[in-house]
C-alpha cells in the first residue's frame, strides 16, 4: 500500500468518532463522485469521524486487486462484475476534440456536493488542460473512437499501459486476464467509450465480463472505490490540489 508519511507537517483535525472495529483498506462508496469524495477523502459524514480518510482508486491498483496480486479475502471476488469511477480523469480539450487522460488528477480532490457542474462535468480551462501532464488522443483518434471504441488497438495498448503507471508486465497480465475472461481478441475488449462533452470527468473501469471497457462519467450514478491511507498523506493531497488550482486562476487575473 501508499508509505507511511509519519514525517507529515500537515495538521490534521480529527471529528468525534462514532465507529468502532477493523477497517478495510477497500471500500466502495455509491453516488455522484461529486457528492462522495470528500467523505472518501475525509472519513467524516455529518460532522462525525466515521471512516478512515482514504484515496481514491487508481486504474493500476484496480487491474491488481481483480488479479488477485493485491487486497484481502474477498477484494478480488468484490472488484470483478462492477464499474468502478478511478483517480484517473478524462479531460477535454475546450479548443478541440482532443481528449487527455490524467492520472490523480487534483482537481478530483477538489470536488464537493456543492461544486458547479456543467451537465455532469466539472468546466475546463484552457489553462488547467495545458498544464495537465497525461495520455493525449489527438482531435483525429477521439474522433476516430468515438465512433468505433475498438479502433486503434495499438494506441489502446499504449493507453492501458499509462493506466497502469508503465508497468507492462501488469499490462499484459490484465489484458490476457479480460480476453480470457471473454474469450475475445484484444482487437474486440478493452475499448474507450469517448462521449462529446466538454470538461472534466471521472474516466470508469468497465467489467472484466463484458469487456473491461473504459469510459468517461457524469458525476451521477457513480460507484467510487476508497483505499485506506494515512491522515496526513491524504490531507497533503487536498492542500496541493487546491494549491494546483489556486496557481492557475492566479495565472489568469
Amino acid at each position: 500500500m501508499y508509505g507511511l508519511l509519519h514525517t507529515c507537517m500537515i495538521t490534521v483535525q480529527f471529528a468525534p468518532t462514532s465507529f468502532v472495529g477493523q477497517v478495510r483498506t477497500y471500500r466502495f462508496f455509491e453516488g455522484s463522485v461529486a457528492n462522495t469524495m470528500q467523505r472518501l477523502l475525509t472519513g467524516q459524514e455529518h460532522g462525525l469521524h466515521v471512516d478512515t480518510p482514504r484515496l481514491p482508486l487508481s486504474p493500476k491498483q484496480l487491474m491488481e486487486l481483480r488479479l488477485g496480486s493485491i487486497g484481502a479475502e474477498g477484494d478480488h471476488t468484490s472488484f470483478q462484475d462492477v464499474y468502478i469511477n478511478t483517480n484517473m480523469a478524462i479531460l477535454s480539450d475546450p479548443h478541440s476534440n482532443a481528449v487527455k487522460y490524467v492520472r490523480d488528477h487534483p482537481l478530483l480532490y477538489t470536488l464537493t456536493p456543492e461544486t458547479r457542474l456543467v451537465r455532469g462535468s466539472l468546466p475546463l480551462t484552457k489553462e488547467q488542460y495545458d498544464h495537465s501532464d497525461g495520455f493525449v488522443f489527438t482531435a483525429d483518434e477521439s474522433e476516430t473512437l468515438q465512433h468505433k471504441q475498438y479502433a486503434l488497438p495499438k494506441r489502446r495498448k499504449a493507453f492501458w499501459e499509462y493506466a497502469a503507471e508503465g508497468d507492462t508486465t501488469l499490462t499484459k497480465d490484465y489484458i490476457t486476464y479480460v480476453t480470457q475472461k471473454t474469450k475475445l481478441s484484444f482487437d474486440q475488449v478493452m475499448g474507450l467509450d469517448f462521449l462529446s462533452r466538454k470538461g472534466l470527468r471521472s474516466w470508469v473501469a468497465g467489467r472484466p465480463y463484458y469487456g473491461s471497457n473504459g469510459g468517461d462519467n457524469f458525476f451521477r450514478r457513480d460507484r467510487l472505490a476508497g483505499v485506506a491511507a494515512e491522515p496526513c498523506v491524504v490531507a497533503q493531497k487536498i492542500a496541493d490540489a487546491h494549491a494546483w488550482k489556486k496557481s492557475l486562476e492566479q495565472r489568469v487575473v
